[in-house]
């Protein structure tokens, strides 16, 4: 995804609020739009035309973007705990993306959920030292796929604490 674009695309509300959010931490503005082009760069070869429905492969680039957000953003943390605080970064973002994306409340809580899972999933893999490169954060990603668990409500949510989760 072209990050202009998507700037221009945003209602003053919008680019008031990620101008404030990034005021905060300017050094962050690169790896998350890296981290985002990434993201869509990646799903568009393997799901050409499937990752912005609401299927697996919606809920594979959920947990994708915030994998890479966090890997990315990791980079540009000095002091502290730079996964979990990666890990927080990538939620701010991600939940704001949310709060202005025009999706029905059981679209919006599935995405939340496939985010969370994302970074569970960097944190896990991060300890486990497994490296986290690319091509290992798809193939594992793809491994779960099969497994993504269709909901029907926001109550179905709940019960999929583990599992990526698509309409």
């Amino acid at each position: 995804m072209n990050a202009w674009k998507l700037i221009k695309s945003l209602n003053k509300t919008q680019l008031k609020s990620l101008f404030f959010m990034f005021l905060r931490r300017p050094h962050y503005i690169y790896p998350t739009f890296r981290a985002t082009s990434a993201c869509y760069r990646i799903c568009g070869k393997n799901f050409p035309g499937k990752h912005q429905l609401n299927g697996p492969e919606n809920a594979f680039r959920h947990a994708l973007w915030n994998i890479l957000i966090a890997k990315a953003t990791m980079k540009w943390i000095w002091i502290g705990n730079k996964a979990e605080k990666a890990g927080r970064w990538a939620e701010k973002i991600t939940d704001w993306h949310e709060e202005f994306a025009p999706n029905s409340d059981l679209a919006k809580a599935m995405d939340l959920h496939n985010n969370r899972i994302g970074r569970e999933l960097f944190l896990k893999w991060l300890n486990e030292n497994k490296g986290l490169s690319n091509t290992f954060i798809v193939d594992e990603l793809k491994e779960m796929l099969p497994q993504s668990r269709k909901i029907t409500s926001v109550g179905d949510i709940e019960k999929q604490t583990q599992h990526l989760i698509h309409l």
